[in-house]
């Protein structure tokens, strides 16, 4: 079975594989990290509906789960620059996290790889981090996850 950090966060993915419960994921690790086998690299970035008001304090916040690299990125960066904000949702997808934000109920941080149509990526907005997209394996390879599948990934 093959899941995506879509349906659950990095770590849960990351123990089910050490578990064994699933044989391969794909999971966010730092950009100086070695693990897995590299697919894509995304970028952080802010996120609102199209004519949401950055200015209103506190700014809400709807963002993904307390262990995305992103949520803890968010929060920090707002409280260093001093800026009154409260989380107002905790997604566990990036749908829902869209959905919420393009409602207008507030603004999220994601990557860009995330983002679509229904948001607008926000500037002046303090750098949330870089991370590496990657496959991992479990310590007992599957039959099909050869180095010509992960090669066509």
């Amino acid at each position: 079975m093959l899941c995506s950090s879509l349906f659950s966060a990095s770590v849960v993915l990351r123990e089910w594989l050490d578990e064994g419960k699933i044989d391969a994921a794909i999971v966010t690790r730092a950009p100086d990290s070695e693990e897995g086998y590299w697919l894509e690299s995304d970028h952080g970035v802010w996120i609102a509906a199209e004519n949401f008001d950055v200015s209103q304090r506190p700014l809400p916040l709807v963002l993904f789960q307390t262990d995305c690299k992103y949520h803890a990125a968010a929060i920090d960066s707002l409280a260093k620059r001093s800026v009154d904000h409260q989380l107002i949702a905790c997604c566990n997808t990036a749908s829902a996290q869209r959905s919420l934000v393009s409602a207008g109920l507030g603004i999220g941080a994601m990557g860009q790889l995330s983002v679509n149509k229904d948001v607008v990526v926000l500037d002046n907005m303090p750098p949330l981090p870089n991370v590496d997209i990657v496959l991992l394996t479990g310590a007992t390879a599957h039959p099909l996850i050869t180095q010509l599948f992960i090669a066509e990934i």
